[in-house]
């Protein structure tokens, strides 16, 4: 998480739930828990379990959100969690987390509360990449996340945690 509220535990547009969108890995798992233990904001984790035949993250990232989950709840507080699944079977499927953001925006629909943020697990490293880095300076995830929020109404807030 990069941004300066993360540091303070306050998410943009914090005025209701925080929708995290959870991996299983290392930046989105603290990610849960910060938000978990420096906050009070009700938070809703969702894990959409990405299956590529040319990768098999998937097989190792379900059970470690499992694990994430169970111990968090054990460990921490109360939160909702869901999941869902994507099958793509193209060898192209470009950035994770344009399907990240489309599915944020269908889960934020059905989030209760007045207004939704989303967040999503970065690390720095993940932002120093060329490739990650151009997209950033082109505001492609921004402009995709402004456009779904458009598409669903004004219920989510349009900056996206990070």
């Amino acid at each position: 998480m990069t941004s300066d509220r993360a540091s303070t535990g306050t998410p943009y547009g914090s005025e209701g739930t925080v929708l995290l969108m959870l991996s299983g890995g290392l930046d989105s798992t603290y990610a849960l828990v910060h938000y978990l233990t420096r906050t009070s904001f009700p938070v809703h984790a969702h894990h959409l379990s990405l299956r590529y035949p040319h990768q098999q993250r998937w097989r190792a990232e379900d059970p470690a959100t499992e694990n994430v989950v169970a111990w968090c709840r054990g460990h921490l507080r109360a939160f909702e969690y869901s999941t869902s699944r994507f099958d793509l079977d193209f060898d192209q499927v470009s950035w994770d987390s344009d399907l990240m953001l489309l599915v944020a925006s269908k889960v934020a629909l059905n989030l209760g509360g007045d207004t939704v943020t989303v967040a999503l697990g970065w690390c720095q490293d993940d932002l120093s990449r060329p490739t990650v880095r151009d997209r950033l300076d082109r505001n492609v995830n921004r402009n995709l996340w402004t456009a779904l929020c458009d598409s669903v109404g004004g219920r989510v807030s349009r900056h996206l945690a990070r």
